[in-house]
């Protein structure tokens, strides 16, 4: 009897959203062993710009900024900095001890890889902010403690939550940050902090734009509200602008990082024929028709009218990552509107964690082909690679993973496969989630086991193994 009742009390748990204590340290463990493992030339940069605009602040010179960024005086791994001084603003703040040492005291942030895990550390800060508004976001809606825990540890433990902040350091969690923190404060009707966050979100980089479009047609009728919000969304980003329009090297850095990276040429690539002119743009087509609905839709009630308003934030996110070209790292954007949908639907929370790994897994298989990743060559330069007796410095074999991807034969074909699935989950997570889809899909659907929890978790875990394997 008493083992009955001791098999029924954990399957109850296999199958419920209650978080362990051990599912946290497992997400920080592997997340602090690939922090340390990498030193990504993309990090490196934006280090150093970061400490570049304290130097410029200290000599009083905050305008000569782009120019002191391209004489790369620091060794940065790239010429340009090709974006708005805010994307480096709170970064600048928190690197504030590791500028001192290398001003004043001669150390060399780009030699020190202690000196770089602890700025990237700021992108593991700006994950767990993140994770913390996704916790309220889902209490708000739920006002279940246990779903709103799983939506944090879903998103610290990503597979591309790992690879954009631990492995690439690149600042798009910085977006999510914002933007999360935006739509918690859009849930609570507090529109001022909503547009003032978005603001934030935008100057970092434009692409929470997209997001912050659709809400705006959502929440406002009337176009002259229209207008004002949505340029009310840009007065960060036009602000800095002006000031540094005439700053020395500005407009050339500007251009010398398009070359670089088209990200406007990017969202703009896939288009298809109607007509005898031109080609549109899909993404803009589709895009429109998601504005299209955000503005005619009517709810009833604050309820629904909050799984709109999360519902439509994700959309304008898949529709970004369904119909354009983005760098890996990018994947990141995909997940806080996603994992908060999904925690805050009552039901098919079975189906759309199986569909989320796929989502995950499939988008990994792609990206291996296209990008290199969490490369062999990246982890020389790390912090771990101290501490590995036997590791290759020298010539590798493979310097990225997708050189492995490259040798299996046939593989662009799997690739096209594996894309296919990316496409098709996103399709089907917009279906079942949409608040007005209502199908009974089966009770089983509707419970979790740990299982499918375990898998998410552990999706970057072959990646890392092979990727440290190839060093020796």
């Amino acid at each position: 009897m008493d083992r009955k009742k001791s098999d029924k009390s954990y399957q109850v748990w296999f199958q419920s959203c209650r978080v362990l204590p051990i599912e946290w340290v497992i997400a920080g463990i592997i997340g602090g062993l690939i922090l340390i493992t990498y030193t990504y030339a993309d990090g490196v940069s934006w280090t150093i710009w970061s400490t570049n605009l304290l130097d410029v602040i200290f000599d009083g010179k905050p305008l000569d900024y782009y120019a002191y960024c391209r004489e790369n005086l620091f060794g940065a791994m790239h010429k340009d900095m090709g974006t708005s001084v805010f994307s480096v603003l709170p970064w600048a703040v928190w690197n504030i001890p590791i500028w001192i040492l290398q001003r004043f005291f001669g150390f060399r942030i780009v030699e020190n890889s202690l000196m770089l895990i602890w700025s990237k550390l700021f992108l593991v800060a700006a994950l767990l902010v993140t994770a913390y508004f996704m916790y309220q976001i889902v209490l708000l809606m739920t006002g279940n403690r246990y779903r709103s825990w799983l939506a944090a540890l879903l998103m610290v433990s990503a597979v591309h939550i790992y690879i954009a902040v631990c492995f690439a350091g690149q600042n798009d969690v910085v977006i999510c940050m914002f933007g999360v923190m935006a739509v918690y404060f859009l849930l609570k009707k507090r529109y001022g902090l909503f547009m003032l966050l978005s603001s934030f979100a935008i100057a970092t980089k434009p692409f929470f734009i997209f997001t912050y479009i659709g809400l705006v047609l959502f929440i406002e009728k009337r176009v002259d509200k229209i207008i004002y919000r949505v340029l009310g969304g840009f007065w960060l980003t036009i602000l800095f602008s002006l000031i540094y329009h005439n700053a020395p090297l500005y407009q050339k850095s500007i251009k010398g990082a398009i070359k670089y990276g088209d990200e406007i040429g990017k969202i703009l690539s896939k288009d298809i024929s109607f007509g005898p002119v031109v080609n549109t743009s899909i993404f803009i087509l589709i895009l429109c028709l998601v504005y299209f609905f955000a503005y005619v839709v009517k709810t009833k009630g604050d309820e629904q009218w909050r799984q709109y308003v999360i519902y439509i934030a994700m959309a304008t996110q898949f529709v970004f990552f369904g119909f354009t070209e983005y760098f890996y790292y990018r994947l990141i954007l995909l997940y806080p509107f996603l994992l908060c949908v999904i925690l805050t639907n009552k039901k098919y929370l079975r189906l759309n964690m199986i569909l989320e790994v796929l989502l995950s897994a499939s988008a990994v298989l792609v990206h291996l082909n296209t990008n290199g990743f969490m490369g062999p060559s990246y982890v020389a330069r790390g912090f771990l690679a101290n501490f590995l007796p036997g590791i290759n410095t020298g010539k590798l074999h493979y310097v990225n993973l997708n050189q492995i991807m490259w040798s299996v034969k046939n593989y662009a074909l799997y690739s096209k496969i594996f894309n296919a699935v990316f496409i098709a989950c996103l399709i089907l997570l917009l279906v079942i989630n949409f608040p007005g889809f209502k199908k009974d899909l089966g009770k089983e659907n509707d419970v979790c086991s740990r299982g499918w929890i375990w898998l998410h978790m552990a999706l970057i875990i072959p990646v890392y193994a092979v990727s440290l394997a190839l060093c020796f």
